[in-house]
């Protein structure tokens, strides 16, 4: 069973590492780096919200008690980002394409992983708030699905 420390500890670890691959991705395809700061950006801003709401919950007992949060998809989310992290440190090869590919991959894992997550509790401001991160997701697996078709390999 989750803590109620590990309940947003997935979600607060997945916007971090997206952040921190769309901040490697800058660095390397100095090209795309507006985009790729962009969503650098809008990761860290979530990461923000994560905290806030996991603050929120904190402060407020047995708040926790009446969430159920399944927070499988997440876990395995942070999985992929993690190991995508740890390739691009080690100095794997990577064209453009293949790197908008990984984080379209992650962006839709992380979308469905909210949405799930959402469905699964029972609190209306929770769910108001996986639901909205899983359609920024989405926007931004919309912007990276753009960004491909526009600069075709």
């Amino acid at each position: 069973m989750t803590s109620d420390h590990d309940k947003f500890q997935h979600a607060e670890q997945a916007e971090q590492l997206s952040a921190e691959l769309y901040a490697e991705l800058a660095k390397r395809f100095s090209g795309d780096s507006d985009l790729f700061r962009r969503l650098e950006a809008e990761e860290l801003q979530h990461l923000q919200r994560v905290r806030m709401i996991r603050s929120r919950y904190n402060r407020e007992r047995g708040v926790f008690d009446a969430i159920t949060l399944d927070v499988e998809g997440l876990r395995t989310a942070v999985d992929k980002a993690q190991t995508k992290l740890a390739a691009l440190r080690s100095g794997q090869e990577l064209t453009l394409e293949q790197a908008k590919r990984w984080m379209l991959e992650l962006e839709e894992a992380l979308a469905s992983a909210h949405a799930d997550a959402l469905i699964r509790t029972r609190d209306l401001a929770l769910s108001q708030f996986f639901s909205q991160l899983a359609q920024q997701d989405k926007a931004h697996a919309e912007l990276l699905t753009l960004s491909l078709e526009a600069d075709p390999a």
